[in-house]
């Protein structure tokens, strides 16, 4: 087993949700398929709210992370969820939510299906209420993904290596 190195974490709230999480060293799991690209998500609100970013995303549904980096390969945001919740790094300051959907609300403007874009990854063409899901091009690495209701409209793109 691997472990990667703790986080140094100077609030008292901060370390509490570290531990919430699983604490400062994770398992790796070698058969673990660690995706990354470029994702970009439109919400249709007035005004339309943009991310575009590259990621590495790995885990599943129920325990994972994902990196946010700009084009330049500086990390945006980090990403950490659990069942015990999901905990959230901009900068050295750890934020944490009670489920994943409540981050990605809060990250992106809508809550994104994060269980379904695992499987989307695999190839498999799940559904989500209020989401359709295009897996045309994914021998290419390429998912599109539309949330028609609830309001607002959203789209999910992502770009991968197959």
């Amino acid at each position: 087993m691997q472990r990667r190195p703790c986080l140094r974490v100077l609030s008292a709230a901060g370390l509490w949700s570290a531990l919430m999480v699983g604490g400062c060293a994770s398992t790796v799991q070698p058969n673990l398929r660690v995706w990354s690209g470029r994702l970009a998500v439109t919400v249709h609100e007035t005004p339309p709210q943009h991310l575009t970013a590259s990621f590495e995303f790995e885990g599943n549904a129920d325990a994972g992370s994902l990196t946010l980096l700009t084009p330049l390969g500086t990390t945006v945001a980090r990403v950490r969820w659990s069942p015990q919740g999901a905990l959230w790094q901009r900068g050295s300051e750890w934020e944490s939510r009670p489920t994943l959907g409540d981050l990605t609300r809060e990250l992106t403007g809508t809550e994104l299906p994060v269980a379904d874009l695992f499987q989307w990854l695999n190839g498999q063409a799940t559904t989500t209420e209020g989401w359709q899901v295009d897996l045309s091009r994914h021998g290419d690495g390429r998912i599109h993904a539309q949330r028609q209701s609830p309001s607002p409209r959203a789209e999910l793109r992502v770009v991968f290596e197959p």
